[in-house]
């Protein structure tokens, strides 16, 4: 699905060891009795600090822009909540997390991307809630997790349902 913004991408694209942000953790459908709202883990994977000033998240219909200033340092995450009050509430602060993406993401799944500031895709996934993907995270409680930040994250045998209900923000 396109968003009509122009990408720079290789003919297979897939992040490679030492690449950057990789999409590692999702939280698409919570349970009723454990609902954060629906947020997006980043992880650094290279040896440096990225600035991800006028980065852009995006779903199959919505784009949010990522505020000035905003650096993730060489093994660090970052959390992109969808409504940070809600997030807060439920997690507490502390967290490295910024948001108020004013969209949700398909509890059915979707193409998630992340782009840089000059329009080069850096990271996507197509996750889903259907096998080979877990299903556990569709309205159970756990999140996806992603179990090697340098292999294809949009292979669904590269991800897991989280252990604890709510999944590990920011860890």
């Amino acid at each position: 699905m396109s968003t009509g913004a122009p990408y720079s991408v290789t003919a297979i694209f897939r992040p490679a060891a030492d690449a950057g942000m990789v999409i590692q953790e999702i939280n698409y459908n919570s349970s009723a009795s454990f609902d954060p709202g629906d947020w997006v883990e980043l992880y650094n994977n290279s040896t440096a600090a990225i600035d991800l000033s006028g980065w852009t998240f995006e779903d199959s219909g919505s784009s949010w822009t990522v505020p000035a200033g905003t650096i993730v340092q060489s093994g660090g995450s970052l959390v992109l909540a969808d409504d940070l009050n809600q997030f807060t509430s439920v997690y507490g602060g502390g967290l490295p997390v910024i948001g108020d993406l004013g969209f949700g993401f398909s509890g059915g799944g979707e193409l998630l991307r992340l782009v840089d500031g000059s329009g080069v895709l850096v990271d996507e996934v197509d996750y889903d809630d259907a096998s080979p993907w877990p299903t556990e995270p569709d309205g159970n409680g756990p999140t996806l997790q992603l179990l090697d930040p340098n292999a294809d994250n949009n292979d669904g045998a590269n991800w897991q349902a989280s252990v604890a209900v709510g999944g590990n923000p920011g860890s």
